[in-house]
């Protein structure tokens, strides 16, 4: 029974369409002169539409039907409404009913197949009834019945893009079996779309969550330690600063005492993070205000801590690592001129890099005297003159000269192959070294910007060294050094380090 109805709806939707009252030719003649019969009784029940509806009414309804024989029910549904909108006549609904449904819309079917039935009045019979609701039990499978909840109340619901009413919903929503997409907008929130496979049973579910529209980026300005950072007018930190800020245009300007000031309009888009960094330039002319130095350029200080491994590139060349720690004076943070301490260890598997003779043979009647090295240690102190090119950025490079003066400590045993004797000693000798060191700095921190984390690598020249510990030390250990063929022998050769370094501006 469903399905029979649900077949023979197009039919009855076209008996509507294109019924009318027989017409006049189709009567049969009577010959002259015959006796006229009685009138027919008037038929009972309301006209069909086509006698009913007039004006755009008619010329809407007319045009339907010439779509409806070319198959476009899309068309010929908007034409129905129109000559249902110009007339109020129930009886167009079944007529828009059977397009949508020919378009495989059950959802809006049968929407419009309830109004049919309520609004229709004394203009539909029994039959039409029945009929109508035939083909709403044909085609309910069809459909769901979606429930929508959304966490905002008072925002519009959509379901493939036509609204179906405001939340919180006042029951479920019937839509069509398949693939839906249910969406969800409210002014000042950010639209909640969510897609819906349903058919599986005839209850569907879907909540969607939605979030404020925040209008925001992110800005980020470094420019000079010293230098005043302002932003639409208001001062909002010295150095560097970071935060949200409301998206479109702002006002950027830095400036301090003795620079040229800096401004810009300045567009962050939502949800952007931008970062600007502003160096300022120093005034051009002498004298008055203008020739001021920066507040900030007053000498301050840092500290820092270094270390790293190397290699001293003389005798069997072994690794070294070494281990400093600096203080200098800085002034305006671009030049820096102080003090460093040093401390390393030489690997003592060989001969320290010294012109001793090694622990092992150097042929196979070796009889020299060789010298089997426990530990070979330096402290250094010396000069540092430091040049810093981008000091307000957070990345900065720099150069270093660093003169310096060391001593060498060696504890060693020195073996005599013609004797079988084995002495210890021990033996400090001094050096002057010349150092190069170039580096990078990281700033990590912006809101800390005194902080530094850097890399470095340097290359050492030592000038004068004595690096024979067995020739300048008593056999006992206990003598003091003795200067042999008419004093210290002069050694030069270069090392090379590299490592890391932690400092702190204050």
């Amino acid at each position: 029974m469903r399905h029979a109805a649900l077949r023979a709806f197009p039919a009855i939707a076209v008996a509507l369409v294109l019924g009318s009252a027989p017409p006049a030719s189709a009567q049969a003649r009577k010959p002259a002169g015959a006796p006229r019969p009685a009138p027919a009784p008037a038929p009972s029940g309301p006209r069909p539409l086509a006698q009913t509806l007039t004006g755009d009414a008619k010329a809407a309804y007319d045009a339907a039907k010439l779509l409806v024989g070319d198959g476009d029910f899309a068309g010929a549904a908007i034409k129905f409404r129109a000559a249902f909108d110009a007339s109020h006549d129930p009886r167009l609904l079944w007529n828009i009913a059977a397009c949508e449904k020919n378009q495989r819309h059950y959802a809006r079917t049968i929407a419009l197949l309830h109004e049919y039935l309520d609004t229709g009045g004394d203009l539909l019979g029994d039959a039409d009834r029945r009929e109508a609701r035939g083909v709403l039990d044909a085609i309910e499978s069809f459909t769901v019945h979606l429930t929508v909840t959304v966490s905002e109340p008072g925002a519009d619901v959509f379901v493939d893009d036509e609204r179906v009413g405001t939340s919180p919903l006042a029951g479920p929503v019937t839509v069509d079996i398949g693939q839906r997409k249910v969406t969800a907008r409210k002014a000042g929130f950010k639209d909640a779309t969510e897609q819906v496979a349903l058919g599986g049973s005839a209850a569907g579910k879907v909540s969607l969550e939605m979030t404020a529209d925040v209008h925001q980026g992110h800005l980020k300005v470094t420019t000079q330690s010293w230098a005043h950072i302002s932003l639409d007018g208001k001062r909002v930190g010295d150095g560097s600063w970071e935060g949200a800020v409301t998206s479109g245009g702002h006002t950027l300007r830095v400036e301090s005492a003795g620079m040229r000031p800096y401004q810009s309009e300045v567009v962050v888009a939502d949800d952007e993070k931008r970062t600007i960094d502003v160096p300022l330039e120093k005034e051009s002319g002498g004298g008055g205000e203008g020739s001021r130095e920066p507040e900030a350029s007053a000498p301050s200080f840092e500290a820092g801590v270094s270390g790293g491994p190397g290699v001293k590139m003389h005798g069997d060349q072994p690794w070294v690592t070494t281990v400093r720690a600096d203080i200098a004076l800085r002034a305006a943070w671009v030049m820096g001129l102080g003090l460093y301490a040093e401390y390393g260890a030489i690997d003592a598997s060989g001969a320290c890099g010294t012109d001793a003779h090694g622990p092992s043979p150097a042929q196979p009647l070796d009889l020299s005297v060789r010298s089997s090295f426990q530990a070979c240690r330096w402290a250094k102190a010396g000069l540092e003159l430091t040049l810093h090119f981008l000091p307000a950025h957070a990345f900065d490079p720099w150069i270093a000269v660093e003169p310096g003066a060391r001593i060498t400590f060696f504890d060693f045993a020195a073996f005599e192959p013609l004797t079988g004797r084995t002495s210890y000693a021990s033996a400090s000798l001094p050096a002057l070294d010349i150092g190069g060191r170039a580096g990078l700095d990281w700033h990590p921190l912006p809101s800390f910007r005194p902080w530094a984390l850097g890399v470095y690598g340097s290359l050492v020249y030592t000038a004068l060294a004595d690096e024979n510990p067995a020739r300048n030390a008593g056999n006992d250990g206990t003598a003091p050094p003795a200067l042999h063929d008419g004093g210290i022998t002069a050694v030069q050769y270069f090392s090379v380090f590299f490592g890391l370094r932690s400092s702190l501006a204050f």
